[in-house]
């Protein structure tokens, strides 16, 4: 409640104000503004105060145009409020009353605390109740003391140059440290403001102060992270440094750097010392890494003052600071590029050497025809002329020549075949593979017949190939297995599907077409499936298996000339799957009509076409 002394007091001072037209001082005014403050008057009732003494003063000189001297009515009350903290010199009229009461919520609870002092900072005149709870007093406490009461001594002379700043600029910010009434020493940020009159004068300062204990912890926290993330890649054996991308300075760099450098360049601009140049590289990856923000970006770089070659991640990160900046690790890549430049070099050379082995082999085939014709014919012919002269014995030699020179005559026209695979390919086809397989058992017609081979096939997809190549694929892989079937019938089904990637052997990603050719014939020891696809390779005699020991070859090559594997599963005994891939780009499944050589139907053994 407000005693009956402070209310004449207030009435006296509006009545000395408006009446006798006497100019009241502000120092009374302000000294009745801390009267209301230590009595606990509140803003509202201070408002209360004002109407009242208003009402008084109306009824004891009614003849007085109030309405007149609104100015000389209001300024007391601004003195008061100024008192407060709650009247900055902005002229106000009472319908402003709501949002000075909004002012004085704020006032009271603010979690800031708020001081109101003299220019000089020697009194302390408003403390809000936060101001008193953090620094351990009562309101009471603070009031009539100086500002630098809760500084400890070592603060308050640097105190004294922050109130000076804050009356020459208007406003300053600072930290500092403040001291608690049991002696506790803490942080804080404060805001010293000179709040001012109309015509600009100064009137007292507002320091308003935040407790930044918290912030300081978590400040202490994120350094010791700093650290302990410095300190773990101070000793990375690959490069590491750090450095702002607005204006290209290096803030750390770990000690496998700093020694490739032969100096620590924290504080230098890493274009001059990373690059020797004078202005950023045009190849500065920090837009990009700005833009993209959490996503790292990877490149290679040739650093031409190290002249090494480098793999390097950049990525935004922030630091303890606050500040966005550029982390990067660089890998040392220079063995790998050399290494593989040599392997570049090794490659085309061995491509050349592989061109001219081709040629060599198609050449030498090709020359060595005509020559081998004449060793044929002429002993034929002597056979024939000399027929009644020769002995038994001697006919058993020209026979041995004749059979060499057609085993010869074989081996090269399987040599040539095999060179021509690569020398004369052809472009790629998109084919229906069912009308391969078909002209490939038409050209197996007889041996199919002859043998009672069963060959069923699946309906099988469209594929990219040279048709050419891919019959003689089929023709060799069926005719591998009827050739070496065992006691039973052979038999022999084509399969093929696309598949994703790594369901077949060896793949990793994207899809394939898998093809697989089964049989039921004498297997295939798991020691010899890789040395079978070598060029002459042979597991039988000549009695026992005829043929070159090239047809498997052949069957690789052309499925490697095609992007695709080949391999087999076998068990002596068992059978044996030959499978091959191909990409399976602009593949798909064609469904069971076969197009091609129409050989659905005809009686060469059997032949089957499985719808799936």
């Amino acid at each position: 409640m407000m005693n009956a002394s402070l209310k004449k007091a207030y009435f006296r001072v509006l009545k000395s104000h408006v009446l006798d037209q006497k100019k009241t001082s502000s120092e009374a005014i302000s000294d009745l503004g801390r009267k209301l403050i230590a009595a606990n008057v509140s803003v509202d009732d201070v408002w209360k105060l004002h109407e009242s003494a208003l009402g008084q003063l109306s009824r004891e000189r009614p003849e007085t145009a109030l309405s007149d001297t609104f100015e000389r009515i209001n300024v007391p009350l601004k003195e008061v409020l100024a008192v407060y903290g709650l009247y900055s010199g902005v002229a106000f009229e009472p319908k402003e009353r709501e949002i000075l009461r909004r002012w004085s919520y704020l006032f009271e609870h603010a979690d800031w605390g708020v001081a109101i002092c003299d220019l000089s900072g020697r009194r302390v005149d408003v403390v809000n109740p936060a101001y008193a709870a953090m620094h351990g007093y009562s309101v009471n406490d603070l009031l009539s003391r100086p500002l630098e009461y809760v500084y400890p001594p070592e603060s308050r002379p640097a105190l004294e140059n922050h109130m000076r700043k804050a009356v020459e600029e208007g406003h300053h910010v600072f930290e500092s440290i403040h001291i608690r009434g049991n002696g506790e020493q803490f942080p804080v940020m404060v805001d010293l403001t000179t709040v001012r009159d109309r015509d600009g004068a100064a009137l007292y300062l507002a320091a308003f102060v935040q407790d930044i204990t918290k912030r300081r912890e978590r400040e202490t926290a994120l350094n010791r992270q700093k650290e302990h993330f410095l300190a773990i890649f101070a000793n990375f054996p690959e490069i590491l440094y750090v450095l702002d991308p607005q204006i290209y300075e290096v803030l750390f760099v770990n000690r496998a750097f700093a020694d490739l450098l032969g100096e620590n360049p924290v504080g230098k601009i890493c274009y001059r010392v990373f690059q020797g140049k004078e202005a950023p590289c045009d190849f500065s990856t920090n837009d990009i890494i700005l833009t993209q923000r959490d996503t790292p970006y990877i490149w290679e770089h040739h650093n031409p003052v190290l002249n090494k070659d480098f793999l390097i991640t950049d990525q935004i990160i922030r630091w303890p600071d606050g500040r966005d900046v550029r982390f990067e690790l660089a890998v040392d890549i220079t063995k790998r590029k050399q290494a593989e430049e040599k392997l570049k070099d090794a490659l085309i050379e061995l491509e050349r050497s592989n061109q001219e082995l081709e040629q060599f082999a198609y050449v030498a085939s090709h020359d060595l025809q005509e020559p081998l014709r004449k060793i044929r014919s002429f002993t034929e012919l002597f056979a024939k002329r000399y027929q009644e002269n020769v002995d038994e014995k001697a006919e058993r030699f020209i026979a041995y020549i004749v059979d060499g020179a057609d085993r010869m005559q074989g081996l090269i026209n399987d040599l040539l075949a095999y060179s021509r695979i690569t020398t004369h390919a052809k472009p790629l086809e998109l084919v229906d593979a069912s009308t391969l397989v078909d002209q490939a058992l038409d050209n197996l017609s007889l041996m199919i017949k002859e043998t009672g081979a069963v060959i069923t096939r699946d309906p099988l997809p469209m594929i990219w190939c040279e048709p050419s190549q891919f019959v003689r694929l089929f023709q060799n892989l069926m005719t591998n297995a009827i050739k070496f079937r065992g006691k039973e019938m052979p038999r022999v089904h084509i399969s093929g599907e696309e598949q994703k990637a790594g369901s077949a052997k060896g793949k990793e990603s994207g899809s394939e077409v898998v093809f697989g050719i089964r049989d039921n014939g004498i297997g295939i020891e798991k020691e010899y499936q890789e040395r079978i696809f070598g060029v002459f390779q042979r597991l039988h005699t000549r009695e026992e298996y005829p043929g070159s020991g090239i047809g498997l070859a052949i069957c690789k090559k052309i499925v490697e000339r095609h992007g695709g594997r080949i391999w087999v599963e076998s068990e002596p005994g068992k059978g044996a799957t030959f499978w091959f891939t191909l990409p399976a780009t602009n593949s798909g499944v064609h469904g069971s009509t076969v197009h091609g050589s129409g050989l659905k139907g005809r009686e060469l053994g059997r032949i089957e076409v499985r719808n799936r």
